[in-house]
């Protein structure tokens, strides 16, 4: 009985002693699998660290990159507008050869996609104002190469009929856009040219308005096809207003200019810009500013495009004998 009795003992402390190495083995496997955990989780977020660094470092690459491009592209951006600038107004000022003159020039952005030109010899002077379809460089590109063919056309070929320089201008500005077939914009011109002997003026376009303004009687007009009457009024003073428009037909409108005359040539933002002001056309405000000198139209030109918002470059040219 006594053998049978420390037998069961033994028999417990063995199966005590059992379960407190499984329960030890159990603990092993816990901390075991706990250590596989944390060190899976380690791994992970290290692989993550590593790879959010690794993107953090290529996006500020990109921004340095992009900054750095951007500030080059700000450099050339300002070279083209000085250049641009340099170009357009690089010319004898108009004051010179007539009574009154006026220039006006605003942009929409930093490169403006109009310009103009004139010159001048001793009989003769010829204007042109065009606008293009380019933006940013382009812009300034086609501003060098419209503002060369002109001074080909007019100081080396001598040729102040606008019709034909207008014709000239296309062909060669076409020739360019068939070589180059990034080089696509489109040009609107629009040539203006008096002889001071005869103060017979001459005037074709291409997408272009011009706007005559005549004190007094109906000036004689050579040809006044594409010629329309605005407004007459009817005070002692009366002034008659012809809007000249012959939108490349071919047939230049030519007539004589007097003393009393006012001779505008602009681009069609003007038109754009007018309408904002609740005006039906640009020629409302010319007809109500008749009176003016051109520094005084000019003056309240710019008190009307006054927090304009100008979607279309703005130029437009004034002259008075």
């Amino acid at each position: 009985l006594r053998y049978a009795k420390e037998k069961k003992i033994q028999e417990l402390k063995l199966k005590k002693l059992q379960e407190a190495k499984d329960a030890g083995k159990q603990k092993l496997i816990l901390v075991i699998i706990i250590l596989v955990l944390i060190s899976f989780s380690a791994i992970f977020w290290y692989v993550e660290y590593k790879k959010k660094t690794r993107l953090t470092q290529e996006l500020e690459n990109q921004n340095n990159n992009t900054n750095k491009i951007l500030e080059e592209y700000n450099q050339n951006i300002e070279y083209a507008r000085q250049l641009q600038s340099t170009i357009i107004n690089k010319r004898e000022p108009l004051i010179n050869f007539f009574g009154e003159a006026l220039i006006l020039h605003k942009t929409s952005k930093k490169i403006s996609n109009n310009f103009y030109w004139w010159n001048h010899d001793e009989n003769n002077t010829l204007i042109a104002v065009a606008s293009t379809t380019g933006k940013g460089l382009t812009s300034a590109f086609t501003t060098i190469i419209g503002v060369t063919l002109l001074h080909e056309i007019i100081e080396h070929q001598k040729n102040y009929i606008p019709s034909q320089v207008i014709e000239t201008f296309r062909k060669e500005i076409n020739k360019i856009k068939n070589e180059n077939e990034n080089n696509q914009e489109e040009i609107k011109i629009g040539v203006l040219s008096i002889n001071h002997l005869t103060d017979l003026v001459t005037y074709n376009s291409f997408g272009t308005h011009s706007l005559l303004i005549s004190k007094g009687i109906k000036p004689e007009l050579i040809s006044d096809k594409n010629v329309s009457l605005l407004k007459n009024t009817e005070s002692n003073d009366a002034y008659v207003y012809y809007k000249l428009n012959p939108e490349n037909t071919g047939n230049d409108i030519s007539f004589y200019i007097t003393k009393n005359d006012t001779l505008f040539i602009y681009t069609d933002g003007l038109d754009e810009a007018a309408k904002q002001k609740g005006l039906k056309n640009i020629e409302e405000f010319f007809i109500s500013n008749h009176k003016n000198s051109l520094n005084i139209i000019k003056k309240n030109l710019i008190d009307l495009l006054q927090n304009t918002i100008i979607k279309k470059d703005i130029t437009i040219i004034g002259i008075r004998p």
